[in-house]
Formats: C-alpha cells, structure tokens, sequence
C-alpha cells in the first residue's frame, strides 16, 4: 500500500448535512495521504453546487428530469412540450401553448438551479474544491454511484454498501466509519459469520483514536479544509514520528469505535500516555522562549560594556549589530561573548529535543490552529 489511505465512508443526514463527512475528511487530510470517501450525499451536493455551470442544454435536461420526477403534473406537462415541439404543423393554439409552457419551465428551471446552488452552499460542499483540485479526495460523483439526480432507488443504495463493504474486506486503505456504518457492517459480518481480521480492526482503532486526539485540538472543529491542508504542508516533516506513535499508542485499545466504552478507553488512554509528552514540549518550548528573551535582553541592555583583553568593545562599537554578534562570539574573552554563546547553543539544543519528540506534529497543529 503506498502511502497512509484512508477510507471514510458516512451514513447519510435526514437534513442534507455533510458537515459529518467535512470533520472527518479533515482528520483524512492532516494525518493521512489519500483520502477515499464513500457516502451518499456529499457527491450529489458537489454536483448540485456545480450545476450553475453547465451548458444551457445539460441545465434543461437535468432540471426538467427532476421537476418530471417531483411532479406527476410537471413530467405530464414536460411530455406535451416534448410532444408539441416535435409536431411538424401545429395550429395556432398549440403553436400559443407551446410558448407559454416552455417559457413558464424556463423561469421553473432557473428558480431551481439557483435554488440547487444556495442548498450545496449551505452544506459547505465548497469546502472540498481545494483537496478535490490536488487530487487529494476522491469523493466519486452521482454517475459512478449509478443514480440520476432524482432516483435514490434500492439499487443505488444496495451499490452504496456494496461498495463500504469491498473496501472494509479489501485491506487497502485504513477504514475510519461513523458508528451506523460500524454498526451495520458488524451486522452483517455477523450474519454472514464472517469477523474483521485483527489487522484489520487494528487499523480501525488505529485511525478512530487519531480522529479522537485531533477532534479534541482547539478550533479544529472551526479550521477550513484549506487551513488544514497548509498545515500538513507546514508539518510534513514532523508527520512520519508522529504515525509511529499513535500506532503504538492505538495498540493499547481494546475496544471498537462503536462501543459504548471506546471513548472512556481512548481518553484515560490519552491522559496516561499522550499528555504528559504533550506538557513535555511545551516545557522545552517555554525554556527556548526565555532564552531568546534572554539573548535579546543582553543585547539591549546599554547599561553593559564590552571589555577585553584586547580592547574588543571599541572595535565592534560602531558596527551593526547583526555584525557584533559574531565578532562578540569569535572573541570569546567577553561575558557577553561566552553569554551569548552559551545560550545561542542551548536554544539549539532545545529546539532538537523539541521537534525530535514524536508527539511535536501533534502539538504544533494545536499552536496553528489557536493563531
């Protein structure tokens, strides 16, 4: 498997909500490399956001479909103005009817894209564009889900678990479900007597607690998926350490995400294990802080006099400061000198103990989104 993939798949919302798969998707984003999504309402609020830009001919198509499938009346009315259009000799009558019809649909059909347009913005489907344009999201679309814009059938739906439940049995991406999909994939692996294999629900636990711990960052809930994506662009470095130990760290869990006692599991978990390397960073974060305070201060400080052995303060006087520094440290004879030596090196080191913890990644996503 190249790669950390991910597989989200979602049950729908009765309210047309996708603010479920956005949540998710961002945990997809900042911890993983591809992210698949398998769920039945964002591809279909994609293609509604998008309509207003279809040719005018796609646009009358798909609007008649779905004001021919709402409607017995409108899909009768549709049939005549289809039937009418295609009469070589109308009369005069038909020719009056004919006109006034389309134009009333045409009014009808333009009502309805704006009105398309304002319900896919109101989900936050946009949020998506960016992952979707660098190929980072694969939401699929209403076609490859095999249903017209007006026809949720129980074939559609039957290809929708369908397919959750190849890419459960496949192994090649690591599954992270909302609990109704967990819930009906347990029972149909149960009626099926078939169980998820140990990788696999190692897999499961593994991409739920991460879910958990990055939730749980302040403002997370709030950050955009383009702030998302530059801070994974910011931190990849720092990524790769912080995978190995939250796959250490999930290893301990027993239970399944849709357990009642997976949340209480995961949290005393994070209390006991991830938190004190948590308070550790910021301890060494703080200490690097009051260094550079303290350099600044003594740089600042004009009640100071460089002397020494060879008169080096007169020969640096005039220089810049950026120009002092190195000359104050070349010399080494000065208390500055030896000062500002001695705290430029610990301030390195700090920085060292810092980003080699594994936990750094965690908490500098943290210190991003708080800005």
């Amino acid at each position: 498997m190249a790669g950390l993939n991910i597989t989200i798949a979602t049950s729908p919302d009765p309210t047309l909500s996708i603010q479920k798969d956005i949540d998710l998707i961002k945990t997809g984003l900042l911890y993983g490399d591809k992210i698949k999504l398998l769920s039945l309402t964002p591809p279909l609020m994609l293609f509604m956001y998008s309509s207003g830009g279809f040719d005018q001919k796609t646009k009358d198509e798909l609007i008649n479909g779905i004001l021919a499938g709402l409607n017995e009346e409108d899909a009768r009315t549709l049939a005549l103005i289809k039937q009418l259009g295609q009469k070589k000799r109308r009369t005069r009558e038909e020719i009056l009817l004919y006109g006034q019809m389309n134009r009333a649909f045409k009014i009808a059909r333009e009502e309805t894209i704006k009105t398309m347009t304002k319900i896919a913005q109101g989900t936050g489907v946009q949020e998506l564009i960016p992952a979707l344009e660098r190929d980072l999201l694969d939401i699929g679309s209403v076609e490859s889900m095999g249903f017209s814009t007006v026809d949720y059938t129980e074939n559609y739906v039957e290809k929708f678990i369908q397919q959750i439940i190849e890419e459960t049995f496949s192994g090649n991406s690591f599954p992270m479900y909302d609990k109704e999909i967990s819930s009906l994939l347990t029972t149909l692996a149960n009626e099926q007597d078939v169980g998820f294999s140990e990788i696999r629900q190692e897999q499961i636990r593994h991409i739920a607690s991460v879910h958990s711990a990055l939730s749980d960052l302040p403002d997370f809930s709030n950050a955009s998926i383009s702030e998302i994506l530059g801070i994974r662009d910011e931190l990849g470095d720092y990524l790769e350490k912080f995978r190995a130990a939250m796959l250490e760290y999930s290893k301990k869990i027993k239970s399944m995400p849709w357990d009642k006692s997976f949340d209480n599991e995961v949290s005393v978990l994070f209390m006991s294990d991830v938190a004190p390397r948590i308070v550790e960073i910021r301890s060494i974060v703080e200490q690097n802080s009051f260094i550079r305070k303290f350099c600044t201060n003594i740089l600042n400080d004009k009640s100071v006099t460089i002397t020494g052995a060879l008169g080096i303060g007169a020969a640096i006087a005039p220089l810049p400061q950026a120009i002092q520094i190195p000359v104050i440290a070349l010399a080494g004879t000065t208390t500055i000198g030896r000062s500002l030596m001695n705290a430029y090196n610990e301030r390195l080191d700090t920085n060292n103990r810092a980003s080699e913890n594994a936990f750094y990644f965690y908490y500098r996503v943290g210190q991003k989104l708080k800005r």
